[in-house]
């Protein structure tokens, strides 16, 4: 039923700042397959994780995580082209 000549009324929302977040402290992900997955917002993950998991270049990781593998790699062509 419309009112004429009255404004309509504003609802407001409450939204969550806080995004939910998978924990995967102790999570075993040995041979999982995470490629292309997005794991920004994950807690507990760890490096010995993503070594044991299979992942690529598309799958998004902490930032930490990312720092960690790129330091992996590099040094580990380091160390081959001595």
């Amino acid at each position: 039923m419309m009112h004429f000549g009255r404004k309509p009324r504003v609802v407001y929302t409450a939204r969550s700042t806080a995004r939910a977040r998978t924990d995967l402290t102790n999570a075993i992900l040995t041979g999982a397959d995470l490629r292309g997955v997005d794991l920004r917002d994950v807690r507990g993950l760890t490096h010995a994780q993503l070594l044991t998991a299979r992942i690529d270049a598309s799958t998004q990781l902490p930032l930490l995580l990312r720092i960690a593998l790129a330091v992996q790699r590099f040094t580990r062509r380091w160390r081959t082209s001595r």
